[in-house]
């Protein structure tokens, strides 16, 4: 079996060498533009152990680096050299992966094509959502809805670091696997995408000394202010937007469609703005618009319009 996996994010790619290896053994090789020495290998596997699945992975997959996250390129060249080395690769009858980023949309070469290929979304709230409630039902975890949601949004979108957390968070529940608000809050780390979604819930609801502490928090983890300013407004915006398509009957899949918003991200924010007037995020939003013109063109200190927001 010889499969080509692509993804835009390295720890999908992870996540699926996990998800692949089961209890196998695997033998990594790291092509670098040599093929001669890796057909060498995939001919020495064949020989001496038919067991361990060959992995093939690009430059970029340990080290990221944004300039080279694309298919490896002897997928892509049309060389006779590369062509013939991808058309040994497909007639192999190694077990072969092939694990690469695909960040630019290339065209693989003719022979390329003839893999098995499979492409890995970029991690969404759906996908997370899906890998705990599996973790949840597989494990027979007894937690309540809230506490599930609270779960959700302290975890952040990267495969890797969700099944460690919640290995931890298993592990520290194992002998009754009842699970309760306090042991999230405990042993899961806040995400950055948890950490702006509070920091605009305080903002909603005026509660000026939680925002200054997160707000202090978050530059002691070396927050960058125009960065942050950017990231409160598109909040603030996708909850406009939200509150708009529910007073016009706007619900479920209508709003996911017309917004990009999954059911997860719908229940959790509707609930936020549920009590909050339109009038509050409106004026939240024009004062953040505001500030990011203001520190664009260097007309006020990032760090005392962003405080001066905070305590309004």
């Amino acid at each position: 079996m010889v499969k080509l996996i692509c993804s835009q994010e390295i720890s999908s790619l992870c996540s699926a060498v996990n998800h692949i290896k089961g209890g196998k053994a695997f033998k990594y090789f790291e092509y670098r533009n040599n093929g001669e020495e890796l057909i060498d290998e995939i001919s020495t596997m064949s020989l001496f152990n038919d067991e361990p699945m060959l992995i093939i992975v690009s430059p970029s997959f340990f080290n990221v680096d944004s300039e080279s996250e694309a298919l490896p390129s002897f997928l892509t060249s049309t060389s006779k050299g590369d062509l013939e080395l991808c058309a040994k690769i497909a007639s192999s009858e190694r077990d072969i992966v092939i694990l690469c980023c695909q960040k630019n949309k290339t065209s693989l070469n003719s022979e390329a094509a003839k893999i098995k290929t499979e492409v890995i979304s970029k991690f969404s709230n759906t996908m997370k959502d899906k890998i705990v409630s599996d973790w949840i039902k597989n494990n027979s975890i007894v937690i309540s809805s809230p506490t599930k949601d609270l779960l959700l949004s302290s975890l952040p979108n990267d495969a890797l670091v969700i099944e460690n957390e919640l290995e931890k968070l298993f592990l520290l529940k194992f002998d009754n696997k009842k699970i309760d608000e306090c042991d999230v809050q405990d042993s899961i780390v806040a995400s950055e995408e948890s950490n702006h979604f509070r920091l605009v819930e305080f903002l909603l609801k005026k509660e000026r000394a939680n925002s200054i502490k997160l707000y202090n928090n978050l530059l002691l983890k070396k927050y960058d202010i125009p960065s942050l300013v950017s990231i409160v407004s598109s909040q603030l915006f996708s909850l406009k937007l939200l509150k708009l398509a529910m007073a016009r009957g706007m619900r479920g899949f209508e709003i996911e469609t017309e917004l990009g918003m999954s059911s997860y991200q719908q229940k959790v924010n509707s609930l936020l703005i549920r009590d909050i007037p339109a009038e509050r995020i409106d004026e939240l939003l024009a004062n953040f618009y505001l500030l990011d013109y203001n520190i664009k063109h260097n007309l006020i200190n990032s760090n005392l319009g962003m405080k001066a927001l905070l305590i309004q």
